[in-house]
């Protein structure tokens, strides 16, 4: 009786041990299906987006549309009405200009650029026939006064349009002044003479033309329709000593100069800030780049000339040639 249960045992444990080993391989075969049916998912995803793309024509870079500016339907109705000469107070524009010269009047750019500009006039008044009996002047100091320029009024004059762009706009503004502009020069005489000029504009009023025009080339202009109301304070020192009797010609010669230069028709083509000024063709540059004595290799710069417009009028048969400098 012993014998038999101890056989039914052993026999039960044997079947045991297989169906167990049985098991193990189906779970073993089920994880290894799963897994090479995840891997064979997976390269098939990515063999159909690599033939997608492949397959997928190469398209060079976007790039923005270049188109050439033109006025807005807004402004071209304006055009075609009337009330475009009418005046115009400009309060905005006042109290704009006002904050922009109180927090500029000071800045170091701002006295740079005046700076080299009245070197300029220096230049060219010693270059005239004023220069005969002047050597050389000198800037002493200058102030900008306490307030900006007020336009008490402002009106289109003149604006032409050519392919919808504006190629000249003449802006008429009446201009008020008191804020007491001043500028002090030192001029070197002959005979190692020293003469000391003080200038304040007290007051002044006219009617001014503001013209930007592309025509010859992009540039402005401010000149006045007619002589303005100016009022002066000028002083007068030769080697220290007063000389007040040169009080009436020095204004009197300003008076003129602008006059002469400053009164429509005459005009000074200006560029800066509003444009770059054109350049001498005569002023030739060496583009040749040395290192301590040796000169470096060259490369190559392809540059694509987009536009050429507002073009000089030549005669028939003549050609046009397009210089560009980099």
């Amino acid at each position: 009786m012993i014998w038999k249960n101890l056989t039914t045992l052993m026999y039960a444990i044997f079947l045991t041990l297989i169906c167990t080993e049985f098991l193990l391989d189906r779970v073993v075969l089920v994880i290894l299906s799963f897994l090479l049916g995840a891997v064979l998912v997976l390269v098939t995803e990515a063999f159909i987006f690599w033939s997608y793309f492949n397959k997928a024509p190469i398209l060079p870079p976007p790039k923005c549309d270049d188109v050439p500016t033109q006025l807005p339907e807004a402004l071209i109705l304006q055009l075609e009405h009337s009330s475009l000469k009418q005046k115009e107070d400009c309060i905005w524009l006042n109290f704009l200009l006002q904050f922009l010269f109180s927090e500029l009047r000071d800045s170091l750019l701002v006295r740079r650029f005046l700076t080299k500009k009245i070197q300029l006039e220096f230049e060219e008044v010693l270059r005239s026939r004023s220069g005969v009996l002047v050597d050389e002047l000198f800037l002493r100091d200058y102030h900008l006064g306490d307030n900006f320029p007020v336009i008490t009024g402002i009106s289109v004059e003149r604006s032409d349009v050519f392919r919808d762009t504006i190629q000249t706009l003449d802006l008429k503004a009446r201009i008020t002044y008191d804020g007491g502009f001043q500028i002090a020069i030192d001029a070197a005489l002959p005979f190692h003479r020293m003469a000391f000029v003080s200038v304040k504009v007290l007051k002044l009023r006219g009617v001014l033309r503001l013209q930007l025009t592309q025509l010859p080339f992009s540039h402005w202009s401010a000149s006045f329709y007619e002589e303005p109301e100016l009022e002066l304070d000028v002083t007068a020192q030769l080697d220290g000593r007063p000389m007040p009797k040169l009080k009436n010609i020095i204004a009197n010669q300003i008076r003129k100069i602008i006059r002469k230069k400053h009164t429509l028709p005459m005009y000074k083509m200006r560029y800066k800030p509003f444009f770059q000024p054109r350049p001498d063709p005569g002023l030739a540059m060496d583009t040749r780049i040395h290192i301590d004595g040796a000169e470096l290799g060259c490369g190559i710069l392809e540059v694509t000339v987009v536009e050429a417009n507002r073009l000089p009028v030549v005669v028939k048969g003549a050609k046009v040639y397009c210089t560009v400098s980099v």
